[in-house]
């Protein structure tokens, strides 16, 4: 917790660096526009000159460009795209200290299962509500990054490198680390209590006569419950929930990438 307290007060007074780097990464987004970027990807069907005389046309006469007669357009443009790259990588360093706070405690922290909780997630609603946040969060991330992209070629990408690998690395960890701890977590809970239950089974059988029906019946009641434990599984997301949230990141990256590697 002291590490993770340490990571968290450094991303606070490294601020200024963050600053910095939003603001090279606004300078990337512009070059990007000024090199075509949307502007050819809206050009009229045509020669390849035309196409691009037409959209060095329009990139002139856009009020961001980096034209004489635009100071403000550009100042504006400028500020507002590195305050979203500030807020994004701000977002990002925070994901990060979560995730290696996590990570970090793994073998330290029993985690468990309230089978007897009623939330309908065996004491696990918690995690569901943040994860929810997070993967509606990444969800808006998403649709900005796709409708960037989108209006991209290959010959762009170096410009859009930062959001490129946040959009293709950054985002799914966000989504798989949280759900492949949730799944070892799950595992180790399962071994626990098959292991507890076999045993205390074990030691109720021995009180009992060798022929009794007691002894049978508790032998049925140990094969029902660890059949239960084989089968109890966390599963904070439904199946809808999780097809949806896939279909609008895979639509997303199908798009983006076709869009850039095909023009």
């Amino acid at each position: 917790m002291q590490r993770t307290n340490l990571r968290f007060a450094r991303c606070g007074r490294f601020s200024w660096a963050v600053a910095l780097g939003s603001l090279a990464t606004s300078a990337l987004l512009m070059a990007a526009y000024r090199a075509g970027g949307a502007f050819f990807a809206l050009a009229p069907s045509g020669a390849e000159a035309e196409r691009r005389a037409w959209s060095e046309a329009a990139y002139t006469s856009w009020w961001a460009a980096l034209a004489p007669g635009h100071g403000a357009g550009v100042v504006v443009y400028g500020l507002f795209a590195a305050l979203i790259s500030y807020i994004m990588i701000k977002h990002n360093l925070m994901g990060i200290c979560f995730i290696l706070f996590f990570v970090s405690i793994r073998n330290w922290v029993t985690y468990g299962v309230d089978q007897g909780n009623t939330d309908g997630f065996y004491g696990w609603s918690p995690m569901r509500r943040l994860l929810g946040y997070v993967i509606f969060s990444l969800l808006l991330s998403v649709v900005a990054f796709s409708s960037l992209f989108i209006g991209m070629s290959a010959g762009e990408i170096p410009w859009t490198a930062p959001f490129l690998i946040l959009y293709l690395i950054a985002l799914p960890a966000y989504i798989l680390v949280p759900n492949r701890l949730l799944k070892s977590a799950m595992r180790d809970f399962r071994t626990r209590e098959i292991a507890s239950t076999r045993e205390e089974f074990a030691q109720a059988r021995d009180n009992c006569p060798p022929l009794s029906v007691d002894r049978f019946q508790l032998r049925e009641l140990e094969r029902a419950e660890l059949n239960h434990l084989r089968t109890l599984d966390v599963r904070l997301f439904k199946i809808k929930e999780l097809v949806a949230t896939a279909s609008v990141y895979l639509a997303s990256l199908v798009a983006t990438l076709a869009r850039i590697f095909m023009h």
